[in-house]
């Protein structure tokens, strides 16, 4: 199945509620809406898994990072992924670029120092 939710639950561990939040038309922007009761008239039953999908859920409708499976031993924050024994870790980084409309021709014409105090 290529539908996001269902993808985005079986990264979770939790790939056989899918057609579950199918059959309720749950799609992937009202995933940080969903409550504890949501679920459960859903069909979540275990409180774990309620849990497990809320967590995930709160950050499921900004721009998706692939989300580590759930490990029942050892768990890890959404946000902080182990690499090696070494202690590395990988971290979800947020970036924003902006531009200036004609701010790229603009500084062609002036000297530096003047186009940094008009960017100022």
């Amino acid at each position: 199945m290529s539908d996001p939710v269902f993808k985005w639950l079986d990264q979770l561990g939790l790939g056989q509620y899918a057609q579950a939040f199918l059959d309720e038309d749950v799609t992937l922007d009202l995933l940080p809406e969903l409550t504890g009761d949501d679920l459960k008239e859903i069909g979540v039953a275990s409180i774990g898994h309620r849990r497990r999908i809320l967590t995930a859920a709160k950050t499921a409708g900004s721009v998706q990072a692939p989300l580590p499976p759930a490990n029942p031993v050892q768990p890890v924050a959404p946000d902080v992924v182990p690499l090696l024994a070494s202690g590395a870790e990988q971290r979800v980084v947020t970036a924003m670029f902006c531009d200036l409309v004609g701010s790229t021709q603009l500084a062609t014409r002036v000297d530096p120092e003047e186009y940094r105090d008009l960017i100022a």
